[in-house]
């Protein structure tokens, strides 16, 4: 079974550069039909911000064709997911579990998380940072749930069917 990420950043981005295309030929198009000094200043406000949002909408586009998959079966777990690799059997893994992140900004909330505990021995290419403060085991975030296309009960279940008593939560791992 693999969990798919949403296609909700490639929606963003395209919207972007679309403004990032339209708005410059837009204040063009004022300027020329219109002319004026108000006008002049809109046309530049229409560049400055198409120029903006294309190289945004461009930085999301390039974010979110990043190599993506994690893959569990019967025989173990594949991750390839924002900068984590890790390809093996259960037996490599301690746990991996649906987590909340301590609640941050304004106004505070927090956010589930999908958290790898390998075991140990088991060398991953980043250090583990869940959670972020206090002792004990650290584990690795592979996904913001937000971020599946899948809602957490059905990678919950997922996770049950497959990972089976290594799907645990922060308490039991």
């Amino acid at each position: 079974m693999e969990l798919h990420r949403n296609r909700n950043d490639q929606k963003l981005s395209l919207v972007g550069i679309g403004y990032g295309i339209l708005a410059p030929l837009v204040g063009t198009g004022l300027v020329l039909l219109l002319g004026g000094p108000l006008v002049a200043f809109a046309a530049v406000f229409l560049w400055v911000t198409g120029v903006f949002f294309l190289l945004l909408g461009l930085l999301f586009l390039v974010l979110s064709l990043r190599p993506f998959r994690i893959r569990l079966d019967e025989a173990g777990l594949h991750v390839r997911a924002d900068g984590q690799v890790f390809e093996g059997p259960w037996s490599d893994v301690e746990a991996i579990s649906i987590e909340a992140t301590p609640p941050a900004g304004d106004p505070p909330m927090s956010r589930d998380v999908l958290v790898l505990w390998v075991a140990d021995g088991v060398r991953m290419r980043h250090r583990p940072t869940f959670p972020p403060a206090g002792p004990g085991p650290k584990g690795h975030v592979l996904v913001e749930l937000e971020n599946l296309r899948l809602s957490r009960e059905e990678v919950a279940s997922i996770l049950i069917r497959y990972a089976g008593p290594k799907f645990r939560t922060l308490v039991q791992a």
